[in-house]
């Protein structure tokens, strides 16, 4: 796509909104016949007192009631048509963007852990504003414009007051516009920010009761959250003011409108009937009625045109993936090419020059002080994180860009955090698929945890709770392992597998990855643990990001005692 072609496209969320035209068309239509039709009382109103009470005739008046009836039926029919209509172009919107949103989220966290749920949010409120008096408003405003037609046509002069009265309506919604703006902008940052407080806090619950800090969060989390609602006190404050004088104006130009009226027949400016220019004023007050609803609920508009521009920025930041052809399932053999990188938020590189290859079947210990890369290139290897140089490649394929859903069932993944999700234990082991039985109890003896978990009294059953609050910490453990081997996957990366194991569930991960490599898996290990050695075909050392050495781990430890001699025989010599 060309330069320019790119800069006339259609955002993403232009285009989805764009495509409920015919929604929003069918709601127009169905709301200016009813708007048309509310108009209808006017026309009693002369045909009764200019018609019926002149002539004394009972049986027109009947009709004439009837008839209103008959209106009054068919504008609430509307109404409600067009209610139902904006109600599903809400629900459509949803549905054809809740998807892309979810994994939005997911793509915003993966490359900053501390993002929320707010495309999610902002979705919601987009569909959602749909059904509000607002939206309504803005399908009313064809109806205004009628009723000015009308009221120019009954008197020039009381239509250019009528557009005076708009012209001052519309002053009030730019002024409310610029008072709350700002402070409603500043109070959504710090709301955002105590909610993240909070979440926070509970997230590390134990350790804020253990070490008393709860003060110290319940400060941090007040402050954001006052200073918040101090702002939206003062917006509130502001645009209640100008809500006060729209309502003030509104109410006055049916006054002034029959003031007006009454000064222009008493100078023989008007020949229409009395009844009309009651009729006039209440088309000028149908007239403003719009524009004062948007003015009263302007705080709404404001956030959903928000919602808007964050969504839309979002979407343009984290475009969908290209559909790639299906590749065969990967049979295990890794190649990793002068990789060079950091977390994807940004910041300086975290890996540098780290390459080297691993055949099916082979097991690869990742070792290295704290902050040396490794969880790093644990996630660069099961394609979570993008590389600023350099490819990852399993099988051929840059793993990054292999699509998840079709990848997933033949990798296994335990990250340093073990993240197991609320449901059962088979549940969490069937990676949330259809659980097989016979699967979800292969997985489980190959963890040694199929005994822990039959004589618990729901079994397999068992929930885990939120995050695997339910389990122990070795239980937690053993679960995402078992997660991690459901299915036979070829491609296995364990970072830190052992944390939480004892010496019998060290035993077991061993035997693990020894079966592992007897069906042909590949696997890496990231561990501080040397037992990992003992079935680990290579190691890789890591320091400060740079790969100091790869082999066989008999080559690599002879390399590291040959360092150490020299750094020691240099020191005996100085």
């Amino acid at each position: 796509m060309t330069g320019s072609a790119q800069h006339r496209a259609v955002p993403e969320l232009s285009a989805c909104v764009g495509s409920l035209r015919p929604w929003l068309a069918k709601a127009g239509g169905l709301s200016l016949v009813a708007g048309l039709l509310s108009l209808a009382p006017l026309a009693f109103i002369v045909l009764v007192y200019d018609r019926v009470v002149t002539s004394r005739n009972a049986e027109t008046l009947v009709m004439l009631v009837w008839l209103m009836l008959l209106v009054y039926a068919v504008a609430e029919a509307c109404e409600w048509a067009a209610s139902e209509t904006l109600r599903e172009a809400g629900a459509v919107l949803d549905h054809r963007l809740a998807v892309r949103c979810f994994g939005l989220v997911y793509t915003q966290r993966l490359s900053s852990p501390a993002a929320g749920t707010l495309p999610l949010s902002d979705l919601h409120r987009l569909s959602s504003f749909m059904v509000t008096p607002q939206a309504v408003a803005l399908l009313q405003l064809p109806v205004a414009l009628c009723c000015l037609a009308l009221i120019a046509w009954l008197s020039p002069t009381l239509c250019a007051f009528a557009l005076g009265g708009l012209v001052l309506q519309s002053v009030l919604a730019y002024l409310n516009e610029r008072a709350s703006q700002a402070p409603l902008q500043e109070a959504n940052r710090l709301a955002s920010s105590a909610q993240r407080h909070a979440e926070e806090g509970l997230r590390a619950a134990e350790v804020v009761q253990a070490l008393g800090m709860g003060a110290g969060m319940r400060a941090r989390w007040a402050q954001d959250r006052m200073a918040a609602l101090a702002l939206q006190q003062q917006a509130s404050e502001a645009s209640g003011h100008i809500q006060a004088a729209a309502r003030w104006v509104a109410s006055n130009t049916l006054t002034l409108m029959m003031a007006l009226g009454a000064l222009l027949m008493i100078q023989g400016e008007w020949d229409k009937g009395r009844s009309s220019i009651f009729i006039a004023a209440l088309l000028s007050a149908r007239a403003m009625s719009p524009l004062l609803q948007l003015i009263t609920g302007w705080r709404n508009v404001v956030n959903v045109r928000d919602a808007f521009a964050r969504l839309t920025q979002a979407l343009h930041d984290h475009p969908p993936k290209a559909r790639t052809m299906s590749l065969p399932a990967p049979q295990g053999h890794l190649k990793v090419e002068a990789l060079v990188a950091g977390a994807p938020a940004g910041g300086a590189p975290i890996l540098r020059g780290v390459a080297f290859e691993l055949h099916p079947g082979q097991i690869l210990a990742v070792m290295g002080h704290s902050g040396s890369g490794k969880s790093t290139l644990a996630r660069l290897l099961i394609g979570l994180w993008p590389a600023m140089q350099g490819k990852v490649r399993l099988d051929g394929v840059d793993i990054h860009s292999w699509n998840k859903a079709e990848l997933g069932p033949f990798v296994g993944y335990v990250g340093q955090t073990v993240d197991l999700i609320e449901g059962s234990v088979a549940e969490n082991i069937a990676r949330f698929a259809e659980p097989d039985p016979a699967l979800v109890e292969a997985a489980a003896r190959a963890v040694g945890i199929h005994h822990t978990l039959t004589a618990m009294a729901q079994g397999y059953a068992t929930p885990v709770g939120p995050n695997g609050a339910f389990l122990s910490g070795g239980q937690r453990q053993r679960v995402a392992l078992a997660r991690a081997l459901y299915g036979h996957p070829r491609f296995v990366v364990l970072d830190e597998p052992n944390a939480s194991l004892d010496e019998a569930g060290d035993h077991a991960l061993l035997d693990t990855l020894q079966a592992l490599r007897e069906r042909g898996t590949t696997v890496v290990v990231v561990t501080h643990r040397p037992g990992i050695l003992q079935v680990a075909d290579r190691m890789l050392l890591l320091q400060e990001g740079v790969q100091q050495a790869f082999g066989t781990p008999q080559q690599v430890l002879a390399s590291i005692n040959q360092a150490l001699a020299a750094q020691q025989k240099a020191g005996s010599s100085a």
